[in-house]
């Protein structure tokens, strides 16, 4: 079995976000409160608090996770992914990490600073940031798999069938880069929306929520018909 690449480009980004992320909580912390209400109190409940050091350490917890869960799930590769060549999976990888190391900072600045009472507003900067993050994904997501070639050794078992999977990849992530970067462009776009035309922020929230779900899940659709449509037409054949 090849192995991919280490992600040089990526393990890098994700140590920079990392220390960023470091940054940014130690600049604010003198101004976070020692107990940071998470959920106002209620009629029928208390307000929820945690610790300032909750909201300084979750999301560069979470970033580390992410970044470990990907990295382990590309190198443990399924058939279809050994199939596809190491360097365009270590490329993809290479994406990947460094987008999630632009999108994981610009979160944990926002939580941060919302903490520390600034007034920011929480709808647009979030479906702008969720829209540059799919935008690029999608932009990049023709390129690896133009790179990813399949190579399944003569005599394998199954191989007819493991290159007609490898192919139908191929052509789903093209479609689904395509509908991903589209779907984030106009995220980017509709993002100020929020801050002028809804300005009940319950309300805007849960909007842009929708939105940016129905964002995330239409191109895996895509991709997911695709696929689907392909596999028939060469099981057809």
């Amino acid at each position: 079995m090849r192995r991919s690449r280490v992600p040089v480009a990526g393990t890098a980004c994700a140590l920079l976000g990392l220390v960023g992320m470091l940054a940014v909580s130690l600049g604010w912390w003198d101004r976070i409160p020692e107990a940071v209400v998470t959920r106002e109190a209620s009629a029928r409940r208390a307000a929820t608090e945690v610790p300032r050091w909750v909201v300084a350490a979750a999301v560069p917890l979470l970033h580390l996770t992410v970044t470990s869960l990907v990295t382990t799930l590309v190198t443990v590769a399924g058939p279809g992914e050994r199939a596809v060549a190491p360097a365009a999976r270590t490329t993809g990888l290479n994406v990947l990490l460094v987008l999630l190391s632009a999108v994981f900072p610009g979160v944990h600045a926002v939580v941060t600073a919302l903490a520390a009472g600034a007034d920011l507003p929480v709808a647009p900067t979030a479906v702008a940031l969720c829209g540059a993050v799919l935008l690029g994904v999608g932009a990049a997501m023709p390129a690896i798999a133009r790179r990813a070639t399949p190579s399944v050794p003569a005599g394998t078992t199954g191989g007819p069938l493991l290159e007609k999977a490898v192919t139908a990849w191929h052509a789903s992530h093209s479609l689904g880069g395509a509908v991903m970067a589209g779907a984030g462009f106009l995220l980017v776009l509709s993002a100020p929306l929020y801050a002028f035309l809804l300005p009940d922020g319950a309300l805007a929230f849960a909007i842009a929520a929708t939105t940016v779900t129905a964002a995330v899940l239409t191109p895996f659709a895509a991709m997911t018909a695709r696929t689907l449509a392909s596999t028939r037409r060469g099981a057809s054949h």
